[in-house]
């Protein structure tokens, strides 16, 4: 490996380890704060943190080889999480569209006021 391919590789481990680092942090207010205020945009987004956290994994297990080899498999696995937070946005989005007898009944309280 040449002096500026290693130099290169090193720099990305360095930036790869920032955003793990960043990101466990952020993904930890942005969940926490979430479930306290029932806010699926910000569960949402602090499980986009979390598959942010794993991608840095993944570009750093790649880094850390040395080769292309690792790049189908790391970008199936990145995306792969994403399919994850889609299905659960979807989910908790329909949930929440989908009427219960309890909204049925704040929406007749609502509406006899």
């Amino acid at each position: 490996m040449s002096t500026d391919r290693a130099a290169l590789t090193r720099r990305g481990l360095q930036l790869a380890w920032l955003i793990v680092v960043w990101d466990v942090i952020e993904g930890a207010v942005a969940v926490t704060a979430g479930l306290a205020s029932g806010s699926i945009a910000l569960v949402g987004f602090g499980i986009d943190s979390a598959i942010e956290v794993f991608a840095a994994s993944v570009v750093i297990w790649q880094l850390r080889g040395g080769s292309t080899a690792r790049q189908r498999p790391a970008l199936k696995a990145i995306s792969g999480t994403f399919f994850v937070l889609a299905a659960y946005v979807t989910f908790e989005a329909i949930r929440d569209l989908v009427p219960t007898p309890a909204h049925i009944r704040t929406s007749r309280e609502v509406r006899n006021r």
